[in-house]
């Protein structure tokens, strides 16, 4: 038996806007570092994990501004993570994320906690193993934000410039992996998936209740991790022309902002609709943007 790999339920949702955004990993120019929006997101999730794990106490803005490195290289590769935050943002570019992050961690106990079961299982690690490719197992590893096994409720918090349109929630992955993976791991049964967005816009978190996943859904899902996971075992990836595999124009993903993958993407020269930049932007440029 070959050795484990492991596939997260974000990888099989950012595969599916486009495969470069994960089959290009690894090459030269891939970028592993945060913008903004995302740091923002990190820093905020950061905040509530320790809420949690302190009983309802904020971390000070000394301990915020601390953490933002740490967070800020989190997800980044060996040889990036001495990269500073310090080097692509002004002090006060960092005070006004810090600032911004502590309001929604704020407005998270007050809006969102209470409405919340007591003794979360936070950011717990679960896995599943869902298949084997050639000899290797394939596991499905997720970290879901809070989980409440005595009442089979999975939360996860995130944040977002505007409100959700609703029928956003469809879509989202995380609403099938998470509570079919709970199950094994708690033996119990999981059916309720609550999502709360962070509305930067209107500063309120939006509650949006998942629907329960059909047996039909979870199949497919497997079968679509699965899919990913043996495209990226076997290499044999294909970038999909602007982004186009899933939607019939470009998506907001395909840009030098959001996708990692830009400045290295062989797709990107099919783009004529004149409102992409085809030049890969540095992260400094892409983090103040």
């Amino acid at each position: 038996m070959g050795d484990v790999f492991y596939i997260r339920p974000s990888t099989v949702q950012s595969y599916l806007l486009c495969p470069a955004r994960t089959g290009l990993r690894g090459q030269e120019g891939f970028n592993y570092l945060p913008n903004e929006t995302l740091l923002f997101g990190s820093v905020t999730h950061w905040l509530i994990e320790q809420i949690q794990e302190r009983g309802g106490d904020v971390p000070r803005i000394d301990e915020l501004l601390a953490a933002m490195q740490a967070v800020y290289v989190k997800d980044a590769p060996d040889e990036l993570k001495d990269s500073k935050l310090t080097a692509v943002t002004t002090r006060a570019q960092r005070m006004t994320l810090a600032d911004g992050a502590l309001e929604a961690s704020e407005l998270w106990l007050s809006q969102v906690e209470r409405n919340l079961p007591s003794d979360p299982h936070v950011e717990e690690t679960l896995e599943m193993e869902i298949g084997i490719w050639g000899e290797r197992p394939v596991v499905l590893r997720g970290t879901p934000d809070s989980v409440w096994p005595e009442v089979g409720l999975v939360a996860d918090w995130k944040t977002a410039g505007r409100a959700w349109d609703a029928k956003k929630i469809e879509g989202q992955l995380q609403r099938i992996y998470y509570p079919m993976m709970a199950t094994e791991h708690y033996d119990e049964a999981f059916i309720r998936f609550d999502y709360w967005v962070f509305n930067r816009d209107k500063s309120v978190w939006d509650q949006h209740k998942a629907p329960a996943p059909t047996e039909a859904e979870m199949h497919a899902a497997r079968e679509m991790a699965m899919a990913v996971a043996g495209s990226m075992i076997e290499t044999s990836w294909t970038f999909a022309p602007a982004g186009q595999a899933f939607h019939a124009t470009r998506g907001w993903h395909c840009s030098p902002k959001y996708c990692d993958a830009w400045a290295v993407c062989p797709g990107k020269h099919l783009i004529r609709d004149g409102k992409a930049n085809q030049r890969a932007i540095t992260i400094k440029e892409r983090w103040s943007e």
